[in-house]
């Protein structure tokens, strides 16, 4: 009796579910192989989306039932399709003046090969800006290694040439610059300005006057805050504007046209140069007043169409984090302020990461050949302790092993003293480079992400022997070593350090194969889907997206990339030639191939 009752009240909900309307697509993709990312092996032959989100995947059969008169039906042609890449590590502002700087890197990313090279950058460059006496010129990506001289440019390279503007040049790591005698000036360094902790004002032999080349802290907060000033101008110059119009009582409605162009062309082409990769989220991974400003412009403005990750910069944490008129975690058209970002350490590259075990003598290393951190470690506990009370996640450029140290100290030290328990805070280590297996042990047990760099076996693989030694070469971003004990980790760009090119990453993580063709650490290769989930899922679970990213699976946003050809059935050493013919963004084509 009681189920004849039971079967009277479901067979009227089922014959109501059976009889609901299929939702109509607005897209459907089909004729390609997806990879949904959802596990190894996991395929499909169409996917269907309607709102900016999966409606479904499946078979061809299955999904054309989603086809309706005004559904839009995209052929792919035996293309792949994958989720549309998240980048774990880069710096979106980069994107944004990288038309106003110069590329000052070697092959083969660029052609630099000796100073001169520079100097003739640099000259170009001001033609094409019609740069005026006083504006500055930078140039982005100097690599001494690469250069004939082997050396540093110095202000006796760029003075006589460029007496009127100020020049800045930054190395490819980020973490030094070369500053002609102008910058110097504009940042108040000279003879009589000591060496800032956690940075160097290298010196002409013989004397304490500054040759131009300035290490880590020495040029952070000094020249680094007026080095990229053009987008940031246009800002204030909008503020101004607008404060004027507020101050007038007129209605503040758009902006003004002549800086609306400017401003979105700056932005259009960084999104372009991530799109074009297949990116549909980008990561600005360490803002500071200026760049926090932009962006902030550029979604107010409804200028993003691709979704913007940022990490505010350690010296806002005091004024930011905790203030209820900043908000972190909520994304306001495309952009998002996620956590926080630490700088502990410097470069291996450039020979500053801090290190427990100083260079080889091989390197030419001189002095403070272990390097030194860029944060003392009480500083680094007091502000992470602030992040963790308020659940703000962190992020810290770890190179080396001993910077390492800190952050896990640092780590231990906040869930100890806010008598938090060790579960995942969202916490990462970027780069994450130089580490040692007891510390891999800690990533696991403190639910530490790490974001690992493996474009570093390739460009700077012979350089690392040379400097660090087999041992430690080999063991830079360990991959392998990282599965094997269970830890899930993303690989990133870090462009402008590296090109912006996630099928790169791809093909370093899986050949490790250096410049010169040596397999920097054979034994932490990983297979093209293990490298493939480090920038699609797991870079979701990096941000805390995984909900809404990085596979293909129905009630996501419909992020797609589609690819030449499929990574997973290329020789290891093919993956490397595959280019990204569409990007997707939410449903709508953001980037395609003409």
């Amino acid at each position: 009796m009681k189920t004849t009752k039971l079967l009277i009240l479901i067979i009227p909900l089922l014959m109501a579910a059976c009889s609901r309307p299929v939702q109509k697509a607005d897209v459907i993709f089909h004729n390609g192989i997806i990879l949904t990312m959802e596990k190894e092996g996991a395929r499909a032959e169409a996917v269907a989306v309607k709102d900016g989100k999966i409606l479904a995947v499946g078979t061809e059969k299955e999904i054309k039932r989603y086809q309706g008169d005004s559904t839009r039906v995209v052929d792919m042609k035996g293309k792949t399709m994958v989720p549309g890449f998240v980048d774990p590590h880069s710096h979106f502002i980069s994107a944004v003046i990288s038309s106003l700087s110069a590329n000052i890197s070697s092959p083969p990313i660029d052609s630099v090969r000796c100073i001169k090279d520079i100097t003739g950058k640099l000259l170009e460059l001001k033609k094409h800006l019609n740069s005026l006496p006083g504006d500055i010129l930078v140039g982005m990506g100097l690599d001494p290694d690469q250069l004939a001289e082997k050396r540093y440019p110095t202000i006796a390279d760029l003075d006589k040439l460029f007496p009127d503007n100020p020049v800045v040049l930054v190395h490819a790591s980020g973490h030094i610059c070369v500053a002609n005698s102008y910058a110097l000036k504009l940042a108040g360094i000279n003879e009589h300005t000591p060496d800032p902790a956690g940075g160097t004002i290298r010196r002409i032999n013989g004397t304490k006057k500054p040759d131009g080349v300035l290490f880590e802290n020495a040029w952070f907060g000094s020249i680094s805050r007026f080095a990229m000033p053009t987008a940031r101008k246009i800002v204030e110059k909008v503020i101004g504007s607008r404060a004027e119009e507020k101050k007038k009582g007129e209605k503040i409605t758009a902006l003004p046209a002549d800086i609306d162009v400017k401003f979105g062309k700056l932005v259009d082409h960084a999104q372009q140069m991530y799109a074009s990769c297949g990116y549909t989220t980008a990561q600005e991974g360490s803002s500071e007043a200026g760049t926090i400003a932009f962006l902030k412009l550029a979604a107010k403005e409804k200028k993003l169409y691709i979704d913007v990750v940022s990490l505010v910069a350690s010296d806002l944490v005091d004024s930011l984090v905790g203030n209820p008129a900043f908000t972190f975690g909520i994304y306001s058209d495309h952009l998002v302020f996620h956590g926080a970002k630490f700088i502990c350490d410097g470069s291996p590259q450039g020979k500053t990461a801090y290190l427990s075990e100083p260079l080889l003598p091989g390197s030419g290393c001189q002095h403070d050949c272990s390097g030194k951190p860029n944060i003392s470690q009480q500083e680094l506990n007091r502000l992470m302790k602030k992040c963790y009370q308020y659940k703000i996640p962190v992020f810290a450029h770890c190179n080396g092993d001993s910077a390492i140290d800190m952050y896990i100290a640092a780590h231990e030290n906040a869930i100890r003293e806010l008598n938090l328990p060790d579960t995942n805070r969202g916490s990462v280590i970027i780069h994450s480079q130089i580490i040692r297996p007891d510390q891999l042990h800690k990533y696991k047990i403190h639910h530490i992400f790490p974001s690992f760099f493996s474009n570093h076996t390739f460009y700077w693989g012979d350089i690392h022997i040379v400097n660090l030694g087999k041992e430690r070469a080999f063991f830079i971003s360990p991959m392998k070593a990282a599965l094997d004990s269970g830890i899930v980790f993303s690989n990133h760009t870090d462009y402008n350090v590296t090109p912006l090119n996630a099928i790169f990453t791809i093909w370093t993580a899986v050949n490790r194969v250096s410049r010169n063709g040596v397999v920097v650490g054979p034994d932490q290769r990983i297979t093209p889907y293990e490298a493939l989930k480090a920038i699609t899922i797991n870079g979701a679970i990096e941000m805390g997206e995984q909900k809404n990213k990085g596979s293909i699976e129905p009630g996501k946003f419909a992020d797609f990339a589609i690819l030449s050809d499929n990574p997973l059935t290329l020789t290891p050493m093919q993956i490397k030639g595959i280019s990204v013919i569409e990007t997707i963004k939410e449903g709508k084509n953001v980037y395609k191939t003409k």
